[in-house]
């Protein structure tokens, strides 16, 4: 499947979308895990990036400057998440101005993003990747073998919350339909 397919296949986008996280009010767990990874880390920015189509959406995000902390999302044309996504891999640059995978990313100035270093938010028993949990840097920068290992750990807590919101959605739709029923009889 060619990247472009990849980012609009039906079932990746069904996916993201029962997450239920899609242009809703932040996630306080989801905070809790960005904030935990910046300090842990040191870097500046921290994103919960779920990759559309045609945008990346921030479930949760520390660090962005206006207008993208309170928009909460940015075209693809400023996404390296969305590398991530199309990799199924983790993406670590420690120059962008130097690295040819993002060179002339719109990002690399309106967000002043230098470094970065994402992994997959991998879904349920598929693997199909959502998005990425990453960590930005504005100045060139080296990621250190336990930078990622943090990551990849905070980024399957993050889809441990992810896959409680969707179950505990399902059961409340459950729930509401056995009332109805209920009512019914």
């Amino acid at each position: 499947m060619r990247h472009s397919e990849l980012l609009a296949d039906p079932s990746r986008l069904r996916a993201l979308r029962a997450t239920g996280l899609l242009d809703d009010d932040p996630s306080p767990s989801l905070h809790r895990l960005v904030r935990l990874a910046s300090r842990i880390i040191g870097a500046p920015v921290s994103l919960v990036s779920l990759v559309e189509a045609d945008r990346q959406f921030f479930a949760s995000q520390v660090g962005l400057a206006m207008p993208y902390s309170q928009g909460r999302e940015t075209p693809l044309s400023h996404s390296f998440c969305k590398l991530v996504v199309e990799s199924g891999e983790a993406l670590v640059i420690t120059d962008a101005h130097t690295d040819a995978r993002v060179a002339g990313n719109p990002a690399i100035q309106d967000l002043h993003i230098r470094a970065y270093a994402g992994v997959p938010l991998l879904g349920d028993d598929d693997g199909m990747v959502l998005g990425s949990f990453c960590v930005i840097d504005d100045q060139p920068r080296e990621w250190s073998e336990e930078d990622l290992e943090t990551l990849e750990d905070l980024a399957e807590a993050a889809m441990t919350e992810i896959r409680l919101r969707r179950a505990n959605n399902d059961i409340a739709e459950a729930l509401d339909d056995l009332k109805r029923q209920v009512g019914r009889a």
